[in-house]
């Protein structure tokens, strides 16, 4: 995962610890989104007011991820965020809510939306042997779990880059940085 532990793993860590699939899924829905808000919020910076940005909170989950991909978030992240964003809205607003049960098909659409990526495929090679120990745990919904966590730590690492590094937005905005050209250097400079 992420070499910089960021207080919403902590947090989901703490969520993890239900037994109720459905709390692990909304709020690991809830954790994606407030980060697409606050990247959004930070790739918008200096081209819109933020008073504009208001009525983003209303905005639906996939029109905050497309504005996030338009404004700079890396395309690497598009395909697994939508597919845990379907399998939250399946899982949600089937017949009985409540009392859903996990379908197998959701860990093969998670694992093979990571694939597609060079990025999360590199990823998930490194911590290879992290996801397996998850895996054999006896926990509901491990692979959920692995996979979302891997995309929330992502997501927090290319909003440290942003915090770390405020000329980075402006070289972006004017064409001369692109996101996918950070993937690279991320890899090979974690932080520290």
């Amino acid at each position: 995962m992420s070499e910089v532990e960021h207080p919403y793993l902590k947090n989901l860590n703490k969520i993890f610890e239900s037994d109720n699939d459905l709390v692990i899924i909304v709020y690991t829905h809830i954790f994606i989104e407030d980060c697409l808000i606050r990247i959004i919020n930070k790739l918008s910076f200096g081209c819109c007011d933020p008073e504009d940005l208001k009525d983003l909170y209303g905005a639906t989950f996939e029109k905050k991820l497309s504005l996030a991909i338009v404004l700079g978030l890396p395309s690497i992240f598009k395909l697994p965020i939508k597919t845990i964003n379907t399998i939250r809205n399946n899982f949600v607003h089937v017949k009985g809510g409540l009392f859903a049960e996990w379908k197998n098909e959701y860990d093969e659409s998670i694992r093979q939306s990571f694939q597609k990526s060079d990025f999360f495929k590199q990823k998930i090679k490194k911590n290879e042997e992290h996801i397996l120990d998850g895996l054999s745990l006896k926990v509901k919904i491990p692979v959920f779990r692995v996979y979302s966590s891997l995309i929330i730590a992502e997501l927090s690492g290319f909003e440290d880059i942003i915090d770390r590094n405020p000329d980075i937005l402006i070289n972006i905005k004017m064409g001369r940085t692109k996101w996918d050209d950070l993937i690279a250097v991320k890899m090979a400079n974690p932080p520290t």
